[in-house]
């Protein structure tokens, strides 16, 4: 069965982020495996409180995540729970490389300051190092019920297999999709949209009737508005992977998206 890597963190947050995988990931069709990790830090004082089986049942989390466990079981999904010592990001990394999930969903608290706006989050950095699709859920998410979606899609530089993923997702979760493209005016239109889209229409019959143009000089606001404007449950994004120069000139739309999106987005790359 297909496998959503999710981690949770000693925060209030996860209670919300346990209903949000009731929401985005459909029931029966996804095995849920939960991790927590612990720091050495937190390895060593559990260490010391063991012979007091409560206080160190509380402070490992594992109480915590074994509830967690019998409601998503409770709700149809079959579940698998990890615990891990070590740094969290290299941890986490290392189990999502080896399980190769079909998707990872993890927490987002967005930008608190000016240094994460520069270099990103600990969530775009565990992105960056992954390979599987990541759902990011705000930590201001305020969605109620996941019926439609808006796929990003940049014309320019697509391949037309870049969504068999992404709608075997929406038949799962029956979810109504509208495609966008954003015009910032910067693409030197090398390839001719109209014959990009008329290939993504003969891969995918009657999956993309139209694709929606919205001029924006800032891209990753033009995403936010038409998301906002149609109602839209979910953002889905495609990045490209790029090398060492291209990230320093690069001016990341998905990065920018996990920082200041309010709405849940789902990140395939290719």
């Amino acid at each position: 069965m297909k496998t959503v890597l999710i981690p949770i963190a000693n925060d209030d947050y996860s209670d919300d982020l346990i209903n949000y995988i009731k929401l985005y990931i459909p029931a029966g069709k996804y095995k849920i495996h939960l991790v927590h990790i612990y720091t050495s830090f937190a390895a060593s004082e559990a260490e010391e409180i063991k012979g007091n089986p409560k206080q160190a049942e509380k402070f490992l989390e594992e109480a915590r995540l074994q509830d967690y466990e019998q409601q998503l079981k409770s709700a149809g999904y079959p579940t698998e729970l990890s615990f891990l010592n070590g740094l969290v990001e290299q941890k986490f990394v290392e189990l999502a490389n080896a399980v190769n999930p079909t998707f990872i969903l993890m927490a987002t608290s967005g930008s608190n300051n000016f240094l994460e706006n520069i270099i990103g989050t600990g969530a775009y950095s565990i992105f960056e190092k992954t390979y599987a699709p990541v759902f990011f859920i705000p930590k201001n998410c305020s969605i109620k019920k996941v019926e439609n979606a808006v796929v990003a899609l940049h014309l320019e530089h697509e391949t037309t297999e870049v969504l068999n993923e992404y709608f075997e997702y929406a038949d799962n979760r029956g979810l109504k999709s509208e495609f966008l493209n954003i015009d910032d005016s910067s693409d030197m239109n090398i390839v001719d949209d109209d014959a990009v889209l008329a290939q993504f229409k003969s891969r995918y019959p009657g999956r993309i009737n139209e694709v929606k143009y919205k001029k924006s000089t800032n891209v990753p606001k033009g995403i936010l508005e038409f998301a906002n404007q149609s109602d839209a449950d979910l953002i889905v994004l495609y990045t490209e992977e790029k090398n060492f120069i291209e990230k320093i000139f690069h001016v990341s739309v998905t990065r920018n998206l996990i920082l200041h999106s309010q709405k849940p987005l789902l990140v395939f790359r290719y």
